[in-house]
């Protein structure tokens, strides 16, 4: 089978790494390139965590030193606890895995140069802030490589994460120039918004009472299924070992979508803004557009995507 060339980018967070392993354990894609952000991580943080990921992952890929918290103009941060948690990999504790990597490191800046010189269509995964991707989208050779975005972020019809007002997502409230920039390109795009996500609770207490049935099958399941290989072992751990560090399967969501989109049920094709100043900011306003090239997914199979999730972790 005829792999898929895959490009990431990612704040490293943990549910980022169930993400990339899920990608890696379903064997259609051709991981091309990894490039980190600040998010829930450090920049600096994210490029160590990303050489021990993908060194356990068997991954040789560059990886690009992506946008810091300065480079995104954001006061806003993720809560400091889930910053410690992400940043120690304190989920991985019984999981060996590399002291270092041996990936290559390179500059953001090269990385619009590398997909350009791509000879076929790659597809990007996009998991963290956005400001390395508006950057990218920037160079219109680049552009023209690029088939398609997968994109975590944003809160459409629903409350976002962000304290205290709760009107955007992290994703979009840390660079919401950047998203609106992404938001506003002509490829197209898969949107992964909080409205789906909220439909795959990954904690039983965040479940609603039609949600707990498959939630609780899925973790009965998991318990005492024992992985073949790192990647269903580095997935495990976390999963079992998530102490609120997510709520909700938010960037393993979206990687489900890209393995195997038959796990969307509600889509609508919208064009999306987002507020870049006042108690607003980082909210994403969104209008029906049969035009637009923005895939926006509302609803999902959440037991479809509960059954793939231990399908990855068991089987490959």
């Amino acid at each position: 089978m005829k792999k898929t060339p895959l490009y990431i980018d990612t704040d490293m967070g943990v549910d980022d790494i169930v993400a990339i392993s899920m990608i890696v354990a379903s064997n259609k894609f051709d991981i091309r390139g990894v490039s980190v952000v600040n998010g829930v991580t450090t920049t600096k943080r994210s490029i160590r965590n990303a050489q021990k990921i993908l060194g356990a992952l068997n991954m040789f890929c560059p990886i690009f030193i992506g946008a810091n918290q300065a480079q995104q103009g954001s006061t806003k941060q993720f809560p400091a606890i889930d910053r410690r948690r992400a940043m120690g990999l304190s989920l991985l504790k019984n999981i060996s895995l590399p002291p270092s990597g041996t990936n290559p490191i390179a500059e953001i800046s090269q990385l619009p140069e590398k997909i350009t010189r791509e000879i076929n269509p790659i597809t990007l995964l996009c998991i963290g802030p956005l400001t390395n991707v508006s950057t990218l989208l920037a160079c219109q050779t680049a552009q023209r490589t690029i088939r398609r975005l997968y994109v975590m972020g944003g809160a459409i019809d629903c409350p976002g994460n962000v304290a205290p007002q709760f009107f955007s997502e992290y994703n979009v409230r840390l660079d919401p120039v950047a998203a609106r920039s992404v938001f506003n390109t002509q490829l197209p795009i898969v949107l992964t918004p909080m409205d789906a996500t909220r439909e795959v609770p990954a904690k039983i207490r965040c479940a609603t009472s039609n949600q707990k049935s498959n939630l609780a099958t899925f973790y009965d399941q998991l318990k005492i299924i024992k992985p073949k290989s790192v990647a269903g072992r580095i997935m495990k751990a976390i999963l079992l070992n998530n102490q609120s560090d997510f709520l909700y399967f938010y960037d393993p969501l979206v990687a489900a979508i890209l393995i195997d989109r038959s796990i969307i049920r509600r889509k609508e094709m919208r064009s999306l803004s987002v507020k870049q100043t006042g108690r607003l900011i980082g909210n994403v306003i969104s209008s029906k557009n049969a035009q637009t090239k923005t895939t926006v997914v509302f609803s999902v199979d959440a037991k479809k995507f509960y059954a793939q999730l231990i399908h990855l972790i068991r089987e490959k």
